[in-house]
């Protein structure tokens, strides 16, 4: 229902998915424990995810663009008998759709890693500390802390935009550059960081 009050572009979807994963769950009975106001990384699921579930839309559609367009400078037109000079090799939207998913996943992780986190602080779970069956000072499972950390700083690194890095070159004729490839490519590198991040 809060979904539709601000329905931006994936969010209901999210928010529909959480809700068939937690049908059941005893989240969901009268006398569940609540809290006031839930971590931002558990309140805001929907909106985090639905930004990723948009991000990827996009990325999709502007693929499928690219894949089907004409991309040839100068574009023949051979039954108008014209030759056109044109700048439809320049793949900025299809960079910006990366650009955008890769910040969008980023998101997703650190809300992830939030959740990790907090899952082994006994105040905000009611499990024992760092998830250690000793308790105590035992150090638990805080080295996996430490790794999806470290893999979460990977996965921001690779959502650094190259969209805006680009230089002039062939004598100043060409002198804009969205570096598409590289775009696609640092969202593949990320990817796999992620789903290390999600295992922890």
């Amino acid at each position: 229902r809060t979904a539709a009050l601000r329905p931006a572009p994936g969010q209901e979807e999210a928010a529909a998915l959480l809700r068939a994963m937690l049908a059941g769950s005893s989240l969901a009975a009268p006398d569940a424990a609540r809290s006031v106001q839930d971590a931002l990384s558990f309140r805001c699921l929907p909106q985090v995810l639905g930004a990723g579930l948009d991000a990827i839309s996009r990325a999709v559609a502007m693929t499928e663009v690219e894949i089907n367009a004409a991309s040839d400078s100068p574009a023949v037109l051979a039954d108008a008998g014209a030759m056109l000079s044109n700048g439809n090799f320049h793949l900025g939207t299809l960079a910006l759709a990366f650009e955008t998913l890769a910040l969008a996943l980023a998101q997703v992780a650190e809300a992830s890693l939030a959740r990790s986190i907090k899952l082994m602080s006994a105040p905000h779970s009611g499990l024992p500390r760092y998830l250690s069956p000793q308790g105590g000072a035992s150090a638990g499972l805080v080295p996996m802390q430490k790794t999806a950390a470290a893999l979460l700083a990977e996965i921001r690194l690779k959502a650094q935009p190259a969209l805006l890095d680009s230089r002039a070159v062939s004598d100043f004729s060409e002198d804009l550059a969205p570096h598409a490839p590289l775009a696609v490519r640092k969202l593949d590198e990320q990817l796999p960081l992620m789903a290390h991040l999600f295992a922890i």
